[in-house]
């Protein structure tokens, strides 16, 4: 009797279930099998003219990866079946693994033999094989998604064919390069291939040149290559340029509204020598009771910037600058980047601060942050400061006059509040970090430690 009641139930439930990925997740939750598409229409009680529907639906659910397609066409939750959707991530011998798209999942091993037709960062589907001290080692049964569009890579001819050596040593496979496709690239120039045809388990991957970078050898391909290998935008839509074109240069009136205005505060940046852009600048006041006023303020980009834009957008699909030692490639056009959203000195520009008083000790009293109105005095390097602070330069110190009360205020500053880091147990990892140095070709000349001190 409680089996027909709880039949009777299920039944009723399914009955409710709408036509939906909701609906069809239920369903198979409810099951607790994997499910042809007959059994979906007939469990839901729908009518065959929903058939398409119901796949349209399932390919959307196997694309995100809460199904899978397996053998005999039925689908299932991956967990269910011992299978784990993730990111291949190859290594250069050969072998490689599947990064699962569930925290805190284990990582699945993949043999040379079990990676099939997939490529590195290609979003697949594995099933585990086994278990063992190591960890779980599995193969690939699917591709979900294909990551790489354009490979960079070495051009070569063999007897009758041309191929492409991919940079990245993560992509195990070579670019087979049709007759016709090689836009006459000559052996040993560096080409960006786009793929054609992806692998299969009898053939390699097929592709056709669009672009030719030179010759190794040349200064110049090297960041091309890097930036195809890491596929690093670095070409603004037409809609961010329109937007960054409308950006007007100079700041208005009314900007100047609803902000502190700290143009009266001697105010500075400080950054390398070879710095593309500026956008912090540093001010300190000292106070009657002997504590200090320190300024810390960033150029106001949001001012500028507003967000589902496409300037917002191109941003967010940069996620950050790359900085190469000659030349770098910015987050946002250069109207921003090089005019109005950088500290240059002797304008004003928006920006937002953060406001810190701290008293004779170096103790913190308060902090506030605001939008506020600078004006830049001077673009100094740590360099200079360590030659005013630290070497006593005599021709600096004259020169930074007009600075130098700030500058002493905040390296005293600085020494009280590092001297509280060592008391609270903080570590100082004093790594080497690497500065290239290259000639007037553009071409690396030495690798030196960076100097690091008080600036």
């Amino acid at each position: 009797m409680d089996k027909k009641r709880e039949k009777k139930e299920k039944k009723a439930r399914r009955q409710r279930l709408e036509l939906s990925p909701e609906g069809i997740l239920k369903l198979m939750q409810e099951e607790e099998r994997p499910l042809l598409v007959k059994d979906i229409l007939r469990l839901l009680n729908l009518q065959k003219e929903e058939r398409r529907r119901v796949r349209e639906l399932l390919r959307s659910l196997t694309e995100e990866g809460k199904t899978v397609k397996i053998r005999g066409n039925r689908y299932g939750f991956p967990d269910k079946m011992n299978l784990v959707i993730g990111r291949l991530k190859c290594h250069p011998d050969g072998y490689g693994f599947v990064i699962p798209e569930t925290p805190g999942e284990e990582d699945v091993f993949l043999s040379p033999r079990s990676l099939r037709e997939a490529m590195h960062g290609d979003r697949v589907v594995a099933r585990v094989e086994s278990v063992r001290k190591k960890g779980k080692e599995g193969r690939i049964i699917r591709v979900l998604e294909r990551r790489l569009q354009k490979v960079v890579g070495k051009f070569m001819r063999g007897k009758n064919y041309s191929y492409l050596i991919p940079e990245d040593e993560r992509v195990l496979q070579e670019i087979f390069i049709p007759e016709g496709e090689t836009k006459r690239a000559r052996p040993n120039q560096i080409v960006v291939a786009e793929i054609t045809r992806y692998p299969t388990e009898r053939a390699r991957p097929e592709g056709r040149v669009i672009q030719i970078l030179g010759y190794p050898d040349d200064p110049e391909v090297e960041p091309q290559i890097i930036i195809y290998k890491y596929d690093l935008p670095f070409r603004f839509s037409s809609a961010a340029l329109k937007e960054a074109r409308s950006v007007p240069l100079e700041i208005s009136g009314e900007e100047y509204e609803n902000r502190v205005d700290l143009r009266d505060v001697p105010t500075f940046t400080i950054d390398g020598e070879k710095a593309k852009d500026f956008d912090d600048a540093v001010s300190i006041e000292r106070e009657k009771d002997g504590g200090v006023r320190l300024y810390v303020s960033i150029s106001d980009v949001s001012h500028y910037v507003r967000e589902g834009s496409a300037l917002d957008e191109e941003a967010y699909l940069r996620g950050t600058s790359v900085y190469f030692p000659d030349r770098a490639i910015s987050m946002f056009p250069p109207e921003l980047s090089n005019e109005i959203c950088c500290l240059h000195p002797r304008v004003d520009r928006l920006a937002f601060t953060v406001e810190l008083r701290y008293d004779s000790r170096g103790r913190e009293r308060e902090v506030r942050f605001y939008p506020s109105v600078i004006h830049s005095q001077e673009r100094l390097t740590y360099t200079i400061v360590r030659k005013i602070l630290v070497d006593g330069d005599a021709e600096l110190r004259q020169r930074y006059g007009h600075l130098l009360p700030a500058l002493e205020e905040m390296g005293g500053l600085s020494q009280k509040l590092r001297m509280k880091r060592v008391e609270r147990g903080a570590l100082d990892f004093d790594l080497p970090e690497p500065e290239v140095i290259l000639n007037l070709q553009g071409e690396t000349e030495e690798i030196v430690r960076a100097e690091r001190n008080l600036a």
